[in-house]
């Protein structure tokens, strides 16, 4: 099925941006993108097969569900886009075949794209099927660039070489040449891309394919990608703009966290690759970037782990789990660090919060004792929360969530931890009393799985059922079974931990720094379970009615259910560090 919401924007782009550049024989097949652009090329990218993506998108269950939207339904009939269509007709009718079968005759070889910042220009190159398909859509663009009939007073042309360049309105150039369809912005970099056009391999100019880098690059490229982009990462460190990276880093902890130790190989790596593939069942996109040995700083040994052989352990299975996430990351190692690692302005709110978290955990130090106590590995779960009717039920419901970590030495640490949950209770119990919070009751229980420490918040006198607060979300838990050490939100969800059996969330993970598993199906259902407030939210915000709110709720329910899994993968093997994301339907 022909898709009216793909087909608008495609047909535009190919319409507006493919100029086109013929000549009656075209360059051996062996010839490529990359051989015709300079060597000082910042970003390039192609899609292999423009056409057949095209027809994937149009085709994809996600499209089908998202032009059943009353939205996209009304814009199919408005005035602009029915003028769109009537003039693509026209078009079509000249050249006498679909504007489908037109992408996929210009671009029978491959699309490129491409940015050089020594002219601050970018290319578009394409690969066509024939000459005669070619030049009737050059005669077609033309015309429609020109405004109306044969008048071409907005288009300028020029000879390059004995070449013929055009220019529209001094904005777009583009030149004919050999098969190719070249777009410029600028006609410096059409006069190098013809350069290497006319001179083939005589080695008078030097090209993109024939840098170290690129070449390194292109032979980690695998079969069956859609789209495959290369940045130089050598330009853009002399051009200073990595560098603003170090400096977010040191102004950040989490920063830190999620990129500090990817900092390091980006100071050196010649380059970043992105890749991507779609398929009816899934889009998969990563970058990666070559990464030895040498990026292996000792300052940040706490990201990869010793040799960068750190993984984040497996995550337990729960039942109605929405999101998890799974790493390695020493934070003792961070928080010790914190001199070397952070300005001096984060290191003094390090220091004020090092001394009260101390007060909080008995003098107890809490980078040096505290942290320390724990195994790199941290665990994070956030798990659709089900509440109990013969007890208050907030008006807004949360998710439970809980972290798990392995302590280093169980049988001196869990009396420890344990004590300094009964006085963190404590505290906020004497905080909440001088506010005016309802109070927290601690409970214990001994299962045979572990030891389970609760709070739980007591009914409020006269409570109404729609005005309980937010607080009844939670009941503040540490649990304790062996080494394994969780601190959640919700006794239920510790106690489900304690008890899950070896089945893990995140099986085929075991090699990840970081695993991020998203269900958004959970996700949605959680809304769901929210959906009034979100309603009145929405009216009180944007001064919607409330017809308008809940379409406007409904519509981000149904996009959020068009896809049913989102995941993230960070692993570090084989001399390169790998991002990977996926989305799944």
């Amino acid at each position: 099925m022909t898709s009216p919401l793909i087909s608008f924007a495609t047909r535009r782009l190919l319409l507006v941006s493919l100029l086109v550049v013929t000549i009656t024989e075209r360059l051996p097949a062996e010839v490529e993108a990359p051989q015709l652009l300079p060597a000082s090329i910042l970003a390039y990218a192609e899609i292999t097969n423009p056409a057949e993506l095209v027809k994937t998108i149009e085709e994809h269950q996600v499209t089908e569900q998202l032009l059943e939207l009353d939205q996209y339904q009304d814009f199919f009939q408005s005035g602009p886009y029915k003028t769109f269509q009537l003039v693509l007709g026209v078009i079509e009718g000249e050249l006498g075949k679909s504007w489908q079968e037109t992408l996929a005759d210009t671009t029978e070889g491959g699309l490129s794209f491409a940015f050089d910042p020594l002219t601050n220009a970018g290319a578009v190159l394409a690969r066509a099927k024939d000459q005669e398909s070619l030049e009737k859509l050059r005669d077609s663009f033309l015309k429609l660039a020109s405004g109306s009939g044969d008048d071409t007073s907005t288009i300028q042309q020029g000879d390059y070489r004995g070449v013929m360049a055009y220019s529209i309105n001094r904005q777009a150039n583009f030149a004919i040449h050999d098969g190719w369809l070249l777009i410029v912005t600028e006609p410096e970099m059409g006069m190098a891309i013809i350069d290497r056009l006319l001179d083939g391999d005589k080695g008078e100019h030097k090209t993109l394919a024939g840098t170290a880098a690129f070449q390194q690059a292109v032979g980690t490229r695998a079969e069956g990608e859609s789209a495959w982009a290369y940045l130089s990462l050598d330009v853009l460190r002399n051009q200073g703009v990595l560098a603003g990276l170090t400096e977010a880093s040191r102004q950040n902890m989490l920063v830190e966290l999620l990129i500090g130790g990817l900092i390091p190989a980006l100071e050196k790596a010649p380059y970043l690759i992105f890749s991507s593939q779609l398929s009816a069942e899934r889009i998969g996109m990563a970058f990666s970037l070559p990464a030895d040995d040498t990026s292996l700083t000792e300052d940040r040994e706490f990201f990869f782990g010793p040799g960068g052989k750190g993984v984040g352990p497996e995550v337990p299975a729960v039942e109605g789990t929405i999101l998890t996430l799974s790493t390695y990351r020493d934070m003792a190692q961070v928080w010790l660090r914190a001199p070397d690692l952070f300005s001096d302005q984060v290191n003094e709110g390090i220091a004020a919060a090092d001394s009260t978290l101390s007060t909080f955990f008995a003098g107890r130090d809490f980078g040096e004792d505290i942290l320390a106590a724990l195994e790199p590995g941290l665990q994070l779960l956030v798990v659709q929360q089900q509440f109990d009717e013969t007890k208050p039920v907030p008006k807004i419901k949360l998710p439970s969530f809980a972290i798990i970590a392995q302590l280093r030495d169980a049988e001196r640490m869990t009396p420890e931890l344990k004590r300094i949950f009964y006085s963190l209770i404590g505290f906020f119990n004497v905080v909440g009393a001088m506010e005016g919070q309802p109070q927290m009751d601690l409970e214990l229980d001994k299962l045979a799985a572990g030891d389970l420490i609760s709070a739980r918040f007591l009914p409020e006198p006269n409570q109404q059922p729609g005005q309980v607060k937010i607080q009844y979300n939670f009941s503040p838990t540490v649990a304790f079974r062996d080494e394994m050490f969780v601190l959640s939100s919700t006794k239920d969800l510790a106690q489900k931990l304690l008890e899950a059996s070896g089945e893990s969330e995140n099986p085929g993970d075991a090699a990840a720094n970081m695993a991020v598993r998203l269900k958004l199906s959970a996700v949605q259902q959680a809304l769901e379970d929210n959906r009034q407030q979100l309603v009145v939210q929405n009216m009180l915000s944007d001064g919607a009615t409330r017809e308008e709110a809940e379409a406007q709720i409904g519509i981000l329910l149904k996009l959020i259910g068009l896809a049913d899994e989102v995941k993230l993968n960070l692993t570090r093997d084989d001399g390169q560090i790998k991002l990977d994301f996926e989305v799944s339907y």
